[in-house]
């Protein structure tokens, strides 16, 4: 596993942290909010790319909102922070 694969790994997992805490969030607040949770240094663009590849394995839904992407989170998204499942390619903090 690449370095990049790590960072994108803690991302994903600090977006669905995020977006468990609120009903949902747009691209730039989980920008802002992922910085400040993890010391995560990521682009608004890294924080998108993350945000599809959550959607594609059913973790967070996704609507585009003008320029925005709004991302809510999905019961599997639930589980996987709930440590019912597992899903490669995502970190999850251990409580």
């Amino acid at each position: 596993m690449s370095l990049h694969d790590i960072q994108m790994a803690h991302l994903r997992g600090a977006i669905l942290q995020v977006l468990r805490e609120g009903t949902k969030a747009n691209d730039s607040v989980l920008h802002i909010a992922v910085g400040q949770m993890e010391a995560i240094t990521a682009t608004r663009d890294q924080v998108r790319q993350a945000m599809r590849w959550l959607e594609e394995q059913g973790l967070i839904a996704i609507e585009p909102a003008g320029d925005y992407l709004v991302g809510q989170i999905r019961q599997r998204g639930r589980d996987f922070l709930a440590g019912a499942i597992i899903v490669d390619g995502v970190h999850r903090q251990l409580s």
